[in-house]
């Protein structure tokens, strides 16, 4: 809901991005000026609103809306009892086979729940900076993902050269990874992965 208090987070979180990107730009190798990497994430954020829209009013809110739904419960759990946060879904499982005996089970397993679970619980920690508001949420969802398209700039960059425009463009802008990876789903947080193991590698060979 667009509320005063929404507004506000939006413009402060926003605000609090464009400081730290000018604070990164200063430094050797960030690829970016805090303009290019602010812009950046404007898009990334407006694509990750449109996309959560979509799902909601089109298909009943599934996915990303279902993962905010479960991060408010672990939210209130938070406010109430940390420890409790911390430890639920591990001493309170409920797993009949038990957490290690479950390691290669395909149902009722701990590690299988396990991705899905922390997804949550980060969420939840986000709630706690943005007061549970989703859509503020996904500023600092794509703010905490923010390095793996940056990396993947740097990465064309370094092995292909070229119009650095179109670089931008085609790996800021790019319709299908913008759209799904800028939303509060796992798929951003596997780009971030993903793409943070690969440069991790290339720096290992310089």
């Amino acid at each position: 809901m667009l509320t005063p208090q929404a507004i506000a987070l939006t413009l402060f979180y926003l605000g609090v991005s464009y400081v730290w990107f000018r604070y990164r730009a200063k430094q050797q190798g960030y690829g970016l000026t805090a303009n290019e990497a602010l812009l950046a994430l404007t898009i990334r954020v407006l694509a990750g609103w449109s996309f959560s829209f979509v799902m909601l009013y089109l298909y009943d809110g599934q996915d990303t809306w279902e993962y905010h739904r479960e991060g408010l419960k672990y939210y209130a759990l938070l406010k109430k009892n940390p420890l409790a946060f911390v430890a639920k879904d591990i001493t309170e499982h409920g797993y009949t086979n038990g957490i290690w005996n479950s390691f290669f089970s395909s149902e009722n397993s701990f590690f299988k729940d396990l991705q899905h679970n922390l997804v949550i619980k980060l969420y939840a920690l986000m709630d706690v900076f943005s007061g549970g508001r989703y859509y503020v949420n996904v500023i600092l969802y794509n703010l905490l993902i923010f390095s793996a398209p940056r990396k993947l700039y740097l990465l064309v960059q370094h092995y292909w050269g070229g119009n650095k425009r179109w670089w931008w463009l085609m790996i800021f802008c790019f319709p299908t990874v913008l759209f799904f990876t800028s939303a509060m789903m796992k798929d951003g947080l596997c780009f971030w992965l993903m793409i943070g193991a690969i440069y991790r590698t290339h720096l290992w060979q310089q």
